[in-house]
């Protein structure tokens, strides 16, 4: 039975000495790895400076033109591309008159726009 627990017990050590050796290792890599990320990180923001465009042109900054001549575009709505914005059918237009919501259960922040349109709608009608 000793001989049996001593053996068990080499082995045992044997096998905690491998698992820590493999800790070793593991750790050892993922740090190799961290330092790898790091330097291709340090060199990225150099690439990407030779890479970009002197003046990219960004739309966001440059003012809007109400008197541009763009083409239309595909999706812009119709009602964009023709001119005839807020324009419903008959059917479509009745209904919304003869709905029973107040405007005042709409957002603060459409109210005035929706009078506006509203009286508008009254006033083709």
């Amino acid at each position: 039975v000793e001989k049996l627990l001593k053996n068990s017990e080499k082995k045992q050590k044997n096998s905690l000495d491998k698992i820590k050796e493999i800790i070793r290792r593991v750790k050892t890599q993922q740090q190799q790895q961290q330092q790898q990320q790091k330097q291709q990180q340090q060199k990225k923001p150099k690439q990407e400076q030779a890479n970009r465009p002197k003046d990219p042109g960004n739309p966001a900054q440059k003012p809007y033109d109400p008197n541009r001549t763009d083409p239309p575009s595909k999706f812009r709505s119709r009602g964009d591309r023709t001119g005839q914005w807020g324009d419903l059918p008959p059917r479509v237009r009745d209904a919304i008159l003869d709905s029973s919501r107040d405007i005042d259960e709409y957002p603060p922040e459409y109210q005035e726009m929706i009078k506006e349109y509203m009286k508008r709608l009254v006033e083709d009608r």
